[in-house]
């Protein structure tokens, strides 16, 4: 995430942010320079100028209110609607790259990363700019009251600015750890809590909150190293900015005594000092955070990089398959070999093997999800040329459906309107007819996946006519059947094996009358 990009979202907008938070300072400033020659007009009994002076202060003070308002409401609109383009991008970036990201570390980059950039990042740099401002006029203000200031002022403020840096690489290490924490927690989450009814059906509930529970310190640990380290850089510069309010007061009361600056200066110095102090307190702190995210942004930025979509009118349209020498080995030293295997346009092929053998993984290597150590998988058209295929148009239907909370009309078509016209014949050619008409709104019914109101064997049938209705030349289907019932799994076989699809099925338990209607059998070892 970068400025010039905030810029872009809305540059008048942005401009806008920057002149009212210009103002703040300004007006402050401007009060406090009044203040000194409302003091001297006391002083010398001229209630006249006493009452311009005061009536100047009070609009100082109105459009002060009205700026910090204004500053702060569009900062906040800039800023979101940056987000919703980061994170528009965002999505886009992970759609179409084709590489594996866990669903805990895209909801981090989504939420939390955007979190601590906008807290972190964005808004420091607003804040900078007000800070600058607080120091720049209180500096031009001593400039006016007497060029002495200004000497003893610029000395403490170059050493203010500079100190900070002693700590700035704990501050980055320390912000970096809570991103990179905050992931590992959604992801253990992710992995332990997916499979919380079987932990319940063990009693393994222990161990559940023992492992939560280390995960979670890991995050807070994180959380509190940062905030010792914010709070060491506060420290610093308010010990820094304690010093410098305590020369600027003394060497003030000095040019007092010696009649080179009216009465009024000494509370006006008072509060120019405060002014600087907070400044350069804030400014130090947020030049330190504003460093402290740059790996982080990095990240962000690597993640919203547009993605161009991939040209797809030159990829060939697969029917047929085969492999060659097919092995793949796994970084805990696991290694599959696959037999060579060929299946041609239209044929019906059954994969058995044992539980490991590597069916799942066998489909995953097809769909281009993982790519294998040795060997290769190679793809025929109708003319049985090899070609480079649109693996994207290869059919897969996974062991687990996939379902989104949609109608069950659009979880079929998936969201192509062109398809709506042919759902309800696919939805008979899967046997999906009669479940339909359970539903009060029928293919319209929307699938609630916090309380899935649709069984088991319902998704399945769901995801095979999504299958089905894309005419895929090949169909991938991982036990697609294995909640349906015997008598509507035989029906639905005898209407695949009819269709002029390629189709590899993984399947155990299946009698004889269900092996007997496909072509061939693959046997993994």
């Amino acid at each position: 995430m970068t400025i010039k990009e905030l810029y872009k979202i809305n540059p008048f907008g942005f401009i806008l942010t920057i002149i009212f938070n210009v103002l703040i300072p300004l007006t402050a400033i401007g009060q406090s320079y009044l203040l000194m020659y409302e003091v001297t007009a006391l002083a010398n009994k001229n209630l006249a100028l006493w009452l311009g002076l005061t009536l100047g202060e009070f609009i100082l003070l109105l459009i002060s209110g009205i700026s910090q308002s204004s500053s702060s409401y569009l900062a906040t609109k800039q800023i979101q609607r940056y987000n919703h383009q980061v994170r528009a991008n965002t999505i886009k970036h992970y759609y179409f790259d084709n590489q594996n990201h866990t669903v805990s570390g895209m909801q981090n980059r989504l939420t939390t990363d955007l979190k601590n950039t906008n807290e972190n990042y964005l808004k420091k740099f607003f804040s900078s700019i007000q800070m600058s401002c607080y120091i720049l006029f209180a500096i031009i203000v001593l400039l006016l009251i007497h060029w002495s200031l200004l000497l003893v002022t610029v000395v403490l403020v170059g050493i203010s600015i500079y100190l900070p840096q002693l700590i700035e690489r704990p501050i980055q290490a320390a912000f970096s750890n809570i991103s990179n924490s905050n992931k590992k927690y959604l992801d253990v989450a992710e992995k332990w809590l997916s499979g919380l009814n079987t932990l319940q059906r063990y009693m393994a509930g222990g161990h559940l909150f023992k492992v939560m529970n280390e995960a979670a310190k890991k995050v807070q640990n994180a959380k509190v190293q940062q905030t010792k380290i914010n709070q060491e850089l506060a420290v610093m510069n308010g010990v820094i900015s304690s010093l410098l309010m305590l020369a600027l007061f003394a060497f003030t009361a000095v040019l007092i005594a010696n009649k080179l600056v009216v009465f009024g200066t000494i509370t006006t110095v008072g509060n120019l000092q405060f002014y600087m102090a907070t400044g350069l307190q804030y400014l130090g702190n947020n030049r330190g955070q504003m460093k402290s995210t740059k790996p982080l942004n990095e990240k962000i930025k690597n993640d919203s990089k547009v993605i161009p979509k991939k040209e797809e009118d030159n990829l060939g349209s697969a029917t047929a398959i085969s492999s060659k020498d097919l092995s793949i080995a796994f970084s805990n030293g696991e290694k599959i070999s696959f037999p060579d295997f060929s299946v041609k346009t239209g044929e019906k092929a059954l994969l058995i093997g044992d539980s490991g053998t590597g069916k799942s993984t066998l489909f995953k290597l097809i769909l281009g999800e993982l790519k294998p150590t040795t060997g290769k998988i190679l793809y025929f058209d109708k003319s049985q040329k090899e070609i480079t295929p649109n693996l994207s148009k290869i059919g897969y239907i996974a062991q687990t459906p996939r379902l989104f909370p949609a109608t069950i009309s659009d979880n079929i078509t998936m969201f192509d309107d062109g398809l709506r016209n042919r759902v309800e014949q696919t939805v008979q050619d899967v046997s999906l007819g009669e479940d339909i008409k359970k539903f009060d709104k029928g293919l319209e019914e929307e699938i609630n996946l916090d309380h899935l109101n649709v069984s088991g064997g319902q998704r399945q049938k769901i995801v095979l006519a999504r299958a089905k209705i894309h005419d895929s030349d090949i169909m991938l289907i991982d036990e697609g059947t294995s909640a349906i019932d015997q008598k509507s799994t035989i029906d639905i076989l005898e209407k695949l094996v009819k269709s002029k699809a390629t189709i590899i099925f993984i399947a155990h338990n299946f009698n004889e009358k269900m092996r007997g209607m496909f072509d061939k059998e693959i046997h993994l070892n």
